[in-house]
């Protein structure tokens, strides 16, 4: 008490005249000594282990020319040294972005290791998500290759062991959608793609279009209270009209250069796939008065063709792993593989989506360590 008796006169004096702010004495005062006393009692914490040895360099530079000009959301203030240290604290504990944002907020630890004051705002789940997908997109395997790099450099001979390899079920992180929902949830995603990248061409593309018959009208009766009878005319009514969307657009897209609107060709890839893999379009009706013909599960198993089925527009790349012959062997998601060198340095993972056989990812497991390390493991054990 006597302490603060005689220190609380002076803050209130440097408040008052302005001489440093609340705001800066918390985190360059209090803050510093919560961390210099942090500090001390965690030093073979990990993350004080990573800030002592890592080297955020080649990271750094590497994504030096991140930007965020447009789209939703305000342009990110956050340095990306900041932006890539938080990352690595989500891959190492294993946090959604979601949960990453929380433990910036709640660990004081993680704040001084990505370099956040003490007190203030962190960068929010959209923020870490827009580096995130940059990353992805034009530095995929920094994070991996660096740190494998600097664990070389410290441990030269672990390249040249051998390594144990198996592979892995992921689940996807997404939600598996009926026919109708898909199809409709993908159109949505193609839609998204030519709004922003083909605005010329897109108008006479979808001129006339029924668009209700592929979204339903206005209430639309919920699914679960349709009869048998109504179902089958709302998924005829839609896989037609998502066939006449498709077909638009192929049309399109012949007329344009190759080179042209990738990722709406990708989205046009996946609504055909869909029509293609889950249901048979007839050249009459049937004996019910339809003339389309849902797949059944046995049916797709026996045409290769459909093996790589799409479950969700969500992650249209992750597909269906058949890992035995009873129904709770089946995973929706994909195959990813580890190997290991024997002194236990994880040397490369590789995914494949989830239809894919376990040995077929062996070599490009091998071709990418030859590719982007350098190097080749004597042996490679694989379960």
């Amino acid at each position: 008490m006597p302490i603060l008796t005689q220190i609380l006169p002076l803050l209130t004096a440097l408040f008052a005249s302005n001489a440093i702010s609340a705001e800066t004495f918390m985190n360059q005062i209090i803050g510093e000594f919560l961390i210099a006393d942090l500090l001390k009692r965690c030093h073979n914490h990990l993350l004080v282990k990573l800030a002592r040895h890592l080297d955020f360099g080649p990271i750094e530079k590497a994504c030096a020319s991140y930007r965020h000009d447009s789209g939703p959301g305000t342009q990110s203030f956050y340095p990306v040294a900041l932006l890539a240290r938080c990352l690595l604290i989500g891959y190492l504990y294993g946090l959604s972005l979601r949960q990453l944002e929380q433990h910036l907020h709640s660990d004081m630890l993680a704040r001084w290791f990505v370099g956040l004051p003490m007190f203030g705002d962190v960068p929010t789940y959209c923020t870490l998500d827009r580096f995130e997908q940059w990353v992805s997109k034009n530095q995929r395997r920094i994070y991996q290759d660096t740190v494998l790099k600097q664990i070389d450099d410290f441990f030269p001979q672990s390249r040249k062991l051998n390594q144990i390899a198996d592979t892995y079920a992921v689940i996807a992180n997404a939600a598996e959608e009926d026919l109708i929902t898909r199809l409709r949830h993908t159109t949505i995603c193609l839609l998204r793609e030519a709004v922003g990248t083909m605005s010329r061409p897109l108008a006479p593309t979808v001129s006339d279009f029924a668009w209700h018959k592929l979204f339903g009208v206005p209430r639309e009766k919920l699914g679960c209270m349709l009869d048998k009878k109504e179902r089958q005319q709302r998924i005829e009514e839609v896989v037609f009209a998502a066939q006449d969307l498709h077909q638009r657009f192929t049309a399109t897209l012949q007329a344009s250069s190759r080179q042209e609107y990738l990722d709406v060709r990708l989205w046009v890839g996946y609504l055909g796939k869909i029509i293609h893999d889950d249901v048979v379009i007839l050249p009459e009706a049937n004996a019910e008065g339809s003339r389309i013909h849902l797949r059944t599960a046995k049916e797709r198993r026996n045409d290769p063709d459909t093996s790589l089925r799409l479950g969700s527009a969500t992650d249209p790349e992750a597909t269906y792993r058949q890992h035995g012959d009873k129904d709770d062997d089946i995973r929706f998601g994909y195959n990813t593989q580890v190997a290991i060198s024997t002194d236990g340095f994880i040397r490369e993972t590789q995914a494949a989506t989830g239809a894919v056989s376990d040995q077929a990812g062996i070599a490009a497991l091998v071709a990418a360590q030859v590719e982007y390390q350098g190097t080749c493991p004597p042996k490679l054990f694989y379960d």
